[in-house]
């Protein structure tokens, strides 16, 4: 399982790419929202679609069969996206899929070459930092 972020998500529906059929995800559910919105702008405005509906099905049959799960948002997460968005200046909507990726010790999937970068980088430090139960418990409160 990996994380997948909404780019890569867009794309699998847009394109049905094997992979991304093929594989299970988890994503923030953040990414309904962002989904929605990409497909709109697909629809409405760069007219490359003639709906965005049926592709909005298919998320919600993926969602459905399990093969995307949603994670609802919590203080650790928002927390842990805030410090990556404070440190390395990008949107929190962006953060908050490599905030997940990083807690779950997983993989991300993005076509957002930027968003990559970040993740690997904070990859090294979440390695390099990794604090004490007592130090965590600390930083949380």
């Amino acid at each position: 399982m990996i994380v997948a972020d909404s780019s890569f998500v867009v794309e699998g529906l847009l394109n049905g790419q094997a992979e991304f059929e093929a594989d299970r995800f988890l994503a923030p559910d953040l990414l309904i929202h962002e989904v929605s919105n990409a497909l709109f702008v697909q629809h409405r405005i760069l007219h490359r679609i003639p709906d965005g509906l049926p592709y909005l099905k298919r998320l919600f049959e993926a969602i459905a069969s399990d093969s995307l799960i949603l994670v609802p948002s919590s203080r650790e997460l928002a927390r842990e996206t805030y410090e990556i968005a404070s440190r390395t200046g990008a949107a929190v909507y962006d953060c908050v899929f490599i905030a997940l990726a990083l807690q779950n010790g997983m993989q991300l999937r993005t076509l957002d070459s930027m968003q990559t970068q970040i993740f690997e980088a904070e990859k090294r430090r979440h390695r390099t930092t990794a604090p004490s139960g007592s130090e965590e418990e600390a930083r949380r409160d």
